[in-house]
């Protein structure tokens, strides 16, 4: 609720903790959510396809870093389809934020996956490979937030990437600008908008 204004939904919550969640879990765990939103948590597949179809929203990943400090990224667009379509990620619009070294972008219009559904159309099913269900993009760079790797958290197989010690995704509703940044849970349109949801 402190995080540019507030109003945040979060989805996903990675840390380093003990014991820590076991995130290799099955399409039916990843569909109804799992874990404690005070510790690591999956909100589920069928809340976030409800939530992002219900009306416009925007997903931010905030990043932990090892050595201390803050980074994230934005889009201005997030939608998750039902699971006749696996989840399909959508993301579209503006990207703020760390945009250079981010690679969630490769997930979009991916299928999601887990151990036991494999959606990404390769040979190899990288839920099996690296763990936990995640949109995967089927090559060998996988952008993921739900798998550890040694003393750090792996979210990209790409070398650049700095190590981070935790990682938040979060959404919320479209909202008009303004220096408070209010949220009407009750309305799907902004007074002030044109065009929005």
């Amino acid at each position: 609720m402190e995080t540019d204004g507030g109003g945040w939904t979060v989805f996903l919550t990675r840390q380093k903790q003990f014991p820590q969640l076991n995130f290799n879990r099955t399409w039916v765990e990843y569909k109804r959510g799992f874990g404690d939103p005070y510790g690591e948590y999956w909100i589920g597949n069928e809340i976030l396809h409800f939530l992002t179809h219900a009306r416009s929203y925007t997903v931010r990943m905030n990043r932990e870093q090892v050595t201390g400090g803050l980074s994230y990224t934005t889009w201005e667009s997030m939608l998750v389809d039902d699971e006749t379509n696996r989840y399909r990620l959508q993301l579209s619009g503006n990207i703020e934020g760390e945009t250079h070294n981010d690679h969630f972008i490769h997930n979009n219009h991916r299928y999601f996956t887990t151990y036991d559904r494999d959606n990404e159309g390769a040979s190899t099913n990288n839920a099996v490979k690296f763990g936990g269900g995640w949109w995967y993009r089927h090559i060998c760079l996988y952008p993921t937030a739900n798998n550890f790797t040694g003393p750090s958290l792996k979210i990209s197989s790409y070398s650049n990437l700095p190590p981070v010690s935790g990682v938040r995704f979060m959404l919320r509703p479209k909202i008009c600008d303004s220096s408070s940044k209010t949220i009407h849970l009750r309305e799907k349109l902004c007074s002030t908008c044109t065009g929005g949801k």
